[in-house]
């Protein structure tokens, strides 16, 4: 299986709430934090599964950009 990396930038205190909503997407993605305090993190997708990630980060980019 051929996996495509991602890396996001998110609010880092979301990081956590964003492992938990990938882990309910069964084989999504496997998720890396590269640096706690910016915010980095790596997606290791299938490329069979590519699109389905970037719909799911585009739905929930104001929620993982949002402090609140």
């Amino acid at each position: 299986m051929m996996c495509v990396f991602l890396f996001l930038r998110i609010i880092p205190a979301k990081i956590g709430l964003f492992k938990f909503l990938l882990e309910g997407h069964d084989g999504l993605a496997l998720l890396t934090t590269v640096e706690k305090e910016t915010g980095l993190v790596r997606l290791a997708v299938p490329r069979s599964r590519y699109t389905e990630l970037i719909h799911l980060v585009d739905n929930l980019a104001h929620e993982l950009n949002s402090k609140y």
